[in-house]
């Protein structure tokens, strides 16, 4: 289902994001000050009704489905959008030291598949594929740089994510790539790691 906000400014227009569902019994505490609060905040900063709705109503999305059970209440919090985004950074810096430590490991060719393999992580309660970091292309010896971006990394990782929640997840991916000669390994980090309206990211490391 959908929870949709009604905002009026000359016409009336529906603002709706994904219902969180909850145990009937829950009561959600804190929603309506929080976005009270965030509404007030946005226009200060001189964005017009319908943004500062908006972004109002996804600051009290995240402090909802990040927000903590005492007793018969869920208590929003709101510092859950700060703490996605510092599990971003934290994700991304721990795929780009694994990559490195592989790159310090002689002969670590030798113990990997003959289709390669690759090196993933989501962050803490992962909703979508924004949510992970993967290595660009598969990890295999080879001297080629400037493998594809993949897009089914994330999907492999994130459903197991969304089961266990328990991470990192090291995983090989099976492919059709021959096997090529040489340890030189191209990396890149692709950034499924969406903030806000940022667009996702490429760095090479």
């Amino acid at each position: 289902g959908k929870a949709t906000d009604l905002i009026y400014d000359g016409e009336f227009e529906d603002i709706s994001s994904e219902y969180i569902k909850r145990e009937k019994e829950k009561i959600v505490h804190g929603a309506g000050c929080s976005f009270s609060a965030a509404l007030a905040a946005e226009l200060a900063k001189g964005n017009n009704l319908r943004d500062a709705a908006v972004s109002a109503k996804k600051f009290v999305h995240d402090a909802i489905s990040g927000g903590e059970e005492v007793s018969n209440l869920i208590v929003v919090n709101q510092v859950q959008g700060l703490r996605k985004d510092a599990d971003r950074y934290f994700v991304l810096e721990n795929v780009k030291e694994a990559v490195r430590m592989l790159k310090n490991t002689p002969n670590f060719k030798n113990i990997i598949p003959e289709v390669g393999t690759n090196i993933g992580m989501a962050i803490e309660c992962a909703e979508s594929e924004f949510d992970v970091a993967a290595v660009d292309g598969r990890i295999n010896p080879t001297k080629l740089k400037g493998n594809p971006i993949p897009t089914r990394i994330s999907k492999i990782l994130l459903p197991t994510a969304l089961e266990t929640a328990k991470l990192p997840m090291p995983f090989s991916e099976a492919c059709t790539d021959t096997k090529r000669s040489g340890i030189e390994v191209a990396i890149a980090i692709i950034i499924k790691l969406k903030s806000d309206s940022d667009k996702p990211k490429v760095l090479v490391t």
